[in-house]
């Protein structure tokens, strides 16, 4: 869902499930519930900076042999993180560039990762 209360705000809130598995586990996947709460504003048709908060809920259906300390803090996997970056668009082409810090929401384990990051991306 995206509201634009103001020109160039926007404001988006999505969620929804999320399947995770180790791939050392043969066992069905752990599902997550998770929701993406994101504020940015375009100072200009190509520059878009944005803030964002994002929470995945402990699995709903414990699997007790999937090892989920491959999956904590691991970039390749949807994680709880808070971030701001800058995004823009050039001939077709997505950039993103930002600050994330992954947290671990474990209650034996207040850990966290702060990385910066950066992604191209294309439409087809």
């Amino acid at each position: 869902m995206t509201l634009e209360p103001f020109a160039n705000l926007q404001l988006t809130a999505t969620g929804g499930t999320v399947e995770q598995q180790s791939f050392f586990s043969p066992l069905p996947p752990n599902i997550h519930l998770y929701y993406r709460a994101e504020i940015s504003y375009a100072i200009s048709n190509y520059l878009q900076p944005y803030m964002y908060t994002q929470h995945l809920s402990s699995p709903i259906n414990q699997n007790p042999g999937i090892d989920n300390d491959n999956l904590r803090l691991n970039p390749f996997f949807m994680q709880s993180e808070i971030g701001t970056g800058i995004k823009t668009e050039v001939k077709g082409y997505y950039i993103e560039t930002g600050v994330r810090t992954m947290t671990n929401p474990t209650l034996d384990s207040q850990t966290s990762q702060t990385q910066v990051f950066s992604k191209l991306s294309t439409r087809f």
